[in-house]
């Protein structure tokens, strides 16, 4: 189904209205752009509107998708651009509902990086939401989402050079937080 979604093809069977395209697209990227929402927002509910908001933005605009980028980088760019709108209405930087953190950032496979290792620890998820959100978004595509540096700066319009100095400024503030709270 997902190789279904992608490039000319999308683009051909948008133009021609075919309405299972819109279910396959939901099928396809409705966990993974909850997620995003989440790591984003911090909170299960706001999430889940944020994900029918991004939907319903993409549905409006899915005849302006061209085919020249992944469908879920454009889905993605979107989201994030949602998520940073809600955030400034909301005009926040810490979040105080973690405790649905656990179901949404599992991460079952080993790192060299401690932080990544030991990222089922409570404290760890809670330094995490601590970090800016530029940081904490960057930290979450690369190590999560496991986009290469050049899929992020495309979806956030950045340099690639610009993207890698993020990453490790937010690698850097974790381990700032983490070590300064013995973690």
């Amino acid at each position: 189904m997902v190789d279904t979604l992608e490039g000319r093809d999308l683009v051909n069977r948008i133009s021609s209205n075919s309405e299972s395209v819109f279910d396959e697209i939901i099928e396809a990227y409705g966990n993974k752009i909850l997620k995003l929402c989440f790591v984003q927002l911090g909170n299960k509910e706001e999430a889940e509107d944020a994900t029918q908001e991004v939907f319903i933005k993409v549905f409006k605009n899915i005849k302006s998708y061209n085919g020249d980028a992944n469908i879920y980088t454009w889905i993605y760019k979107i989201t994030i651009n949602t998520c940073f709108d809600i955030l400034k209405k909301r005009k926040k930087n810490y979040y105080e509902d973690i405790s649905l953190y656990i179901d949404f950032l599992k991460d079952n496979k080993e790192t060299e990086d401690i932080i990544l290792r030991n990222l089922t620890s409570k404290n760890i998820r809670l330094a995490l939401m601590r970090i800016s959100e530029k940081y904490r978004i960057l930290l979450y595509m690369f190590y999560f989402e496991e986009l290469k540096i050049s899929q992020i700066a495309s979806i956030l319009e950045e340099k690639e050079n610009t993207i890698k100095t993020r990453l490790k400024r937010g690698k850097n503030a974790l381990r700032r937080i983490i070590e300064s709270e013995g973690i």
